[in-house]
């Protein structure tokens, strides 16, 4: 995917020079390396947000078009404004064909929902990395790496050095480094959930769902706060404080106190020594 950037030569240099190009709809950046000497640019700003909004564009060749002459260049890195969705500077390294560049290219990771891991053992692929950093002559620079997870199973995991990369692409690693790239697990926490929280009774759901209506209703008629306080009764641990507030609404609101009074004393069994016999 060939993408290619215009911008102008920046005369004026410095803070008050770099706000007032911003504000015009402008953004500072500059072109280094190779054997001509850096220059300060200018780019218009959508046309850039746009361009790095494509993952191609942070990890491939782009040619630079400075004012009629074109260069061929990398992103090396950009700066946004803390809360605005605006860039502030941006920076790009031009590129010889016959020198190695080292780069950071995305990881995508594919037919992972085909795996017997996800299809039949209920598995959950975890991500440890989305990019790896090579390093290639310009010509063989990819746009990502694939890894295919159509064969993974509870416990499989792909490390680095088991990529298969294109041609000409090395892999930058530390001395015996190996990391792991991607892994499948078991689902410890949602099997434990599942043990330790029982199902309710039937008429129990059913209560909670009437109570939950009636809820709703009232929230529309009274507002939020009043909804608020019986949401928290309706959920509230069965003692003698919570019995008299639930009593107390009842007496304003005989239904919903009678459906919230059920709900709550149809936990009691679940709760030894909580219940009005204990």
């Amino acid at each position: 995917m060939k993408i290619e950037v215009s911008a102008q030569k920046r005369e004026l240099q410095g803070t008050g020079a770099s706000r007032r190009l911003r504000n015009a709809g402008k953004v500072p950046g500059i072109v280094y390396g190779g054997t001509t000497d850096p220059v300060n640019i200018e780019l218009n700003h959508k046309e850039l947000a746009q361009n790095l909004s494509k993952e191609a564009f942070h990890a491939s060749i782009l040619t630079l078009d400075l004012e009629g002459k074109k260069e061929q260049v990398l992103l090396r890195s950009f700066n946004m404004h803390p809360f605005k969705l605006q860039v502030q500077h941006i920076d790009f390294q031009r590129v010889s064909k016959d020198r190695k560049i080292h780069m950071k290219v995305p990881l995508h990771f594919v037919n992972a929902e085909l795996s017997p891991a996800i299809k039949e053992q209920g598995g959950v692929v975890s991500h440890v990395l989305n990019e790896l950093n090579i390093t290639c002559l310009p010509d063989d620079l990819p746009e990502f790496i694939e890894i295919d997870m159509s064969i993974a199973t509870v416990g499989y995991s792909v490390h680095a050095k088991e990529i298969k990369l294109p041609k000409g692409v090395e892999l930058v690693l530390h001395k015996k480094e190996n990391p792991v790239v991607v892994s499948v697990l078991v689902p410890q926490l949602a099997s434990t959930f599942k043990t330790l929280v029982p199902k309710l009774p039937r008429e129990t759901e059913v209560l909670i769902f009437i109570s939950n209506i009636f809820v709703r209703w009232w929230y529309l008629l009274l507002g939020v706060p009043t909804a608020l306080v019986i949401g928290a009764l309706a959920f509230a641990r069965t003692s003698e404080k919570a019995q008299r507030a639930i009593d107390e609404m009842g007496l304003k609101m005989p239904i919903l106190g009678e459906v919230r009074k059920k709900v709550i004393l149809a936990r009691v069994p679940t709760r030894p020594g909580l219940g009005p016999d204990a």
